[in-house]
């Protein structure tokens, strides 16, 4: 396909908001993820409300988890943390409340101003552009919800023990929409990013 055929499908700002689910969608069912967790799940058409089901309504969203690295929380409580923090609530963080490297609640409009800021460098390039989903999606990634997801996907590999821990811990909920929400986050935002060397700890490593 020629440039000028590229730039012809890049839809223009009265049409851009309407494009991005589609654009969306065809990234997130195209992803290996649903070979993995199934295709991404609505709730009346919604894929945010699918994710606030996986956080908040599932058998495993009041239980406790610890982290691997060492943070205590509720599936639910980390949803609220990234939905509708409360204000002056303090929320289990692995760092210091405040400091440099611990994580600030932001409101849902915070949010979604943050990710318009990606979204103009994303169109000014050509690529799709991220939709809330994405953003909550990978907000919730940042803090101890990771330990889950990344044992969903682990648990598929058929380790004994990985499966058993799934089995244990989650009651069946595969948080499918999160992942693929995770998954398309990170394919946009691949578009407009510096690849670097990235330097890796491990621990008991010989």
């Amino acid at each position: 396909m020629s440039p000028s055929a590229r730039r012809a499908q890049i839809p223009g700002p009265m049409t851009r908001r309407k494009a991005r689910s589609a654009w969306s969608l065809a990234v997130w069912i195209a992803s290996t993820v649903a070979s993995l967790v199934g295709p991404v799940r609505k709730i009346g058409g919604s894929i945010e409300k699918a994710m606030g089901r996986e956080h908040c309504n599932e058998q495993d969203c009041t239980g406790e988890f610890t982290s691997s690295n060492g943070v205590t929380k509720r599936p639910n409580l980390e949803r609220e943390f990234v939905e509708k923090p409360i204000a002056g609530k303090k929320y289990p963080e692995r760092f210091e409340p405040g400091g440099s490297r611990c994580r600030c609640a932001c409101t849902r409009e915070e949010l979604v101003a943050k990710m318009e800021d990606k979204n103009a460098t994303l169109s000014e390039s050509g690529h799709s552009e991220l939709i809330v989903e994405e953003a909550m999606a990978a907000t919730l990634y940042t803090g101890p919800m990771y330990h889950k997801y990344n044992l969903v996907l682990r648990a598929k590999t058929g380790k004994p023990f990985l499966k058993e821990r799934f089995d244990n811990m989650f009651n069946g909920n595969v948080y499918a929409s999160t992942l693929h929400g995770i998954n398309s986050f990170i394919v946009k935002m691949s578009k407009i990013t510096s690849a670097c060397t990235l330097w890796r700890g491990s621990t008991q490593a010989n």
